[in-house]
């Protein structure tokens, strides 16, 4: 084992701002210079400063050994919340008051007469489900939630009501618990992509897609000579969900349906 503790270099560069120089490095005495290995090991050390821009002043240390190289970690993106005005603010916001994240479902802003600005709005707080309404000033600041969406896939349901998902960028499961999605998970399959919301680590929310597919499996029998235009009847579909459908909707067909408004928008197409 060589034992370089006591040599030591000082590099101190002298580079021009127009890179017409090179840095370059003056090398003191190796103390005590016992062997011709802890020479050479110093001389390998000045050649490489020498090959840098070693910024003036810096000392150059000859380790005791070879260290392991540390571990490199990717800078992290930091989330800062955006604050906006009442009047700014639009459907579909998320915004973070009092530690909770509350999604706008609806925003009003009226301006009658030569009266204030009226500003009405309702939310729904994306932890607890809970609707709230209030009216602000219109010159009161709000702060924008940072929310990320990631493509998962639904995997199962475990027993205490929790659906999970995995990440399928970093292939890392986590949960979603039946009180966030609540009845959005019957628009949803075992081994579907769908986007999930997450603020900074947490997820909190899916996003449905505007209509998805899904197999009847079971419905009323349609009566003969019932043709009536109109006429619907009682269908449940895989995952769970009761809808109307037209009565020559058979069993084993496959169906577009609203993710908005739950209603039948006709047979898929193969």
């Amino acid at each position: 084992m060589i034992n370089w503790r006591h040599c030591s270099m000082n590099a101190t560069a002298f580079a021009s701002r127009d890179a017409r120089s090179r840095s370059t490095a003056r090398h003191s005495t190796c103390l005590p210079p016992a062997s011709a290995e802890r020479t050479d090991a110093c001389h390998r050390a000045q050649a490489d400063a020498q090959a840098l821009d070693v910024m003036p002043g810096v000392v150059l240390t000859c380790p005791t050994k070879l260290e392991t190289p540390l571990p490199f970690f990717p800078p992290q993106t930091v989330a800062i919340p955006m604050s906006v005005s009442a009047t700014q603010l639009r459907k579909g916001n998320v915004l973070l008051k009092d530690g909770e994240l509350l999604l706008i479902t609806d925003y009003s802003h009226s301006t009658p007469g030569n009266w204030r600005a009226i500003i009405q709005i309702k939310t729904r707080n994306l932890i607890t489900g809970q609707a709230t309404s209030f009216r602000p000033p219109a010159g009161e600041n709000f702060e924008i939630a940072f929310l990320e969406k990631k493509s998962s896939e639904y995997l199962y349901q475990e027993s205490n009501g929790d659906y999970i998902f995995m990440d399928e960028g970093t292939y890392e499961q986590f949960p979603l618990s039946k009180e966030l999605v609540g009845e959005r998970m019957l628009y949803v399959k075992e081994n579907q992509s769908v986007d999930v919301t997450f603020h900074d680590t947490t997820p909190i929310d899916i996003a449905l897609p505007t209509n998805v597919v899904l197999e009847v499996t079971d419905s009323e029998m349609a009566i003969k000579g019932n043709s009536a235009t109109g006429v619907k009847k009682d269908a449940v579909l895989e995952t769970g969900l009761k809808i109307k459908v037209p009565m020559h909707i058979a069993v084993g067909e496959k169906i577009k349906v609203n993710t908005d408004t739950g209603e039948f928008l006709g047979r898929a197409q193969e």
